[in-house]
């Protein structure tokens, strides 16, 4: 599925004065903050369309999982299913033509473009306040 990495002003600054776990562990729980929240988007399943007569069993929507860490230096965090067919569904890139109307607004690409901007607001953030104690 679609992965994202993200680049915040300041940084190599911050690692610079502190070193990279350090930088890593500040930047932490904005991670934690940003893969719960991708997670929750894409665990949110559109309305069923009219006239469908598809019993959801809700099994896509609770595989999402996600985790922030630190390694080598560097935050990262993953947020994932072990469902097979949730590319299929969900992945803008290999999503299936008969879902491409209902699930549009729940794809990776979808959900990443919705997010992104507040993921680097708020790692930022995590950064300035650094810089201004």
């Amino acid at each position: 599925m679609t992965e994202i990495s993200i680049k915040v002003e300041g940084l190599e600054r911050l690692e610079k004065k502190l070193g990279k776990l350090v930088t890593a562990k500040r930047l932490l729980p904005s991670m934690q903050e940003a893969v719960k929240d991708v997670q929750r988007d894409m665990m949110e399943y559109p309305h069923v369309p009219s006239g469908s007569k598809y019993d959801r069993t809700n099994r896509l929507k609770n595989s999402w999982s996600s985790s922030a860490t630190i390694a080598s230096g560097e935050t990262r965090g993953t947020v994932g299913t072990n469902v097979k067919y949730a590319p299929y569904v969900q992945s803008a890139k290999e999503q299936a033509k008969t879902h491409k109307k209902v699930w549009r607004k729940h794809t990776d690409k979808y959900v990443l473009a919705k997010r992104t901007r507040t993921i680097i607001k708020n790692m930022q953030s995590d950064i300035n306040r650094f810089w201004v104690k």
